[in-house]
This record gives structure tokens, sequence and C-alpha cells, in this order.
């Protein structure tokens, strides 16, 4: 299966963007993102329900091949279309979920790559706005 990898546009593109944090904790799943300038604004991106994530520095994502599509671009929030990850899951659970409406989105930063299997779209907000 290839994976294709559809640009989200949820942070703005004009610098690289730094994944400051993954948290996960009685508040939910959240990510903390901010451009590499420090005065650039700090983003919280956070979704409703997750039903798996990943989270692995990028030098490790140089030879993957399932997510080279998305590395190397200012872009770096997507939607997963024919995921692999949503294939393994489903294989691991036996297919218990896969009539779920189950979404692939990764966010490739310069230091953090995040793949997020979550029902409904990610929220976005500007921490400093």
């Amino acid at each position: 299966m290839i994976s294709s990898y559809v640009v989200l546009d949820l942070l703005p593109t004009d610098q690289y963007i730094n994944c400051e944090g993954v948290l996960d904790d009685y508040e939910g799943f959240r990510i903390l993102a901010r451009g590499e300038d420090a005065s650039s604004s700090m983003y919280r991106i956070s979704f409703d329900a997750v039903e798996a994530y990943s989270s692995i520095d990028e030098s490790s994502s140089f030879n993957d091949s399932r997510r080279s599509p998305g590395l190397g671009t200012k872009d770096c929030c997507f939607v997963v279309k024919d995921s692999w990850y949503l294939a393994e899951l489903h294989q691991i659970s036996s297919g218990l979920i896969e009539g779920d409406d189950i979404n692939h989105y990764a966010f490739y930063f310069s230091n953090q790559c995040i793949d997020v299997l979550a029902y409904g779209k990610p929220k976005v907000e500007n921490l400093n706005a």
C-alpha cells in the first residue's frame, strides 16, 4: 500500500516548525508547536478523540519510506490517504474498529514526526493571540 500525503493548512509555512511538546494526560492529547524564530507564536493542536499516536525523532524517519513523502518541506501538517498506520491498527486489532471513521494525521516537524489516528479533525489554537 502506498500512502499519499495531503497538505493541511493548519500552521504558517513561512518557516520550519518545531515540536515543543507532545502531551497526553487528563486534559487529552495535544501537540505544542512553534516556528524556528524565537518570536514565533506557540500553537496547540488538539483532538477530541485519539485512537493511537506515534512520536519519533525526525532523524529516525529519514530512511522510512512510509513517511518520506511528507518530509523535507515547510509543510508539516498532513492527512494521510491509504494510511499505512491505520492499516497497522486494523491488523493488530483484528479489524475490530475497521468500520470506524478514523483519520491518519501526520505532523512532520523539523525535529519530530508525530502520526495520529483520530476521530474528527484537529483543532489549532494560537496561544499568543
